[in-house]
């Protein structure tokens, strides 16, 4: 699952914004399904 986000190139930006919201987790998920 981490290639496939690394490869969008977005999971960059966001995990600044995720390692920090507990909620980015949800969101992070639900942009792999």
């Amino acid at each position: 699952m981490k290639a496939l986000l690394r490869r969008s190139g977005f999971v960059r930006r966001r995990q600044s914004v995720v390692r920090p919201n507990l909620l980015g987790l949800d969101v992070y998920e639900k942009t792999v399904e």
